[in-house]
């Protein structure tokens, strides 16, 4: 989490060596790490009792940890992560704080912009008009696998071949 390199913002500043290309990382007593002011306004809510809290691991009196953490910034979405979990790899791309803020900001005002469905349709109507362009500018297409992986998902006949042409 020290790393500036792996985090688009860091949760935690680092003095000693954390391993840097080649370098391996220093001994813990001669390390020395502080929350960044990001990682604080990440914790900020928990001061508001906004979420219950359960005991930690070993059940240490005082020693109480959140059941959830609420936070104002979806850090998943500005840090990013990589990592594999039963057999499938996951990617997600770090982004920008203000992109991310902007986009928030637009849900909030339109709340149409989120619905999946209405973004599918237009999509398979767009793939629809693509195909009844091929489908009427070519007539004839010789390649028959690819006539038949297009008749299969679009509707018998969309595209003919060259025999059934003429």
């Amino acid at each position: 989490m020290v790393r500036a390199d792996k985090f688009r913002y860091p949760l935690v500043y680092g003095r000693g060596n954390f391993g840097y290309d080649k370098n391996p990382p220093a001994a813990m007593r001669y390390t020395k790490v502080k929350l960044t002011p990001y990682a604080l306004f990440l914790l900020e809510d928990l001061a508001y009792d906004a979420t219950d809290l359960e005991s930690n691991y070993d059940d240490s009196k005082g020693k109480e940890e959140p059941v959830i953490l609420p936070t104002s910034l979806p850090n998943l979405l500005l840090n990013g992560s990589s990592g594999i979990a039963v057999g499938m790899s996951a990617n997600i791309p770090p982004h920008h704080l203000g992109g991310t803020l902007t986009a928030t900001i637009n849900l909030i005002r339109n709340p149409e912009l989120a619905i999946v469905q209405k973004l599918q349709e237009e999509l398979r109507v767009k793939v629809k008009n693509q195909v009844e362009f091929f489908r009427v500018s070519t007539l004839v297409v010789a390649h028959e696998a690819l006539i038949d992986k297009i008749n299969d998902v679009h509707g018998e006949g969309t595209i003919i071949s060259k025999s059934e042409a003429g």
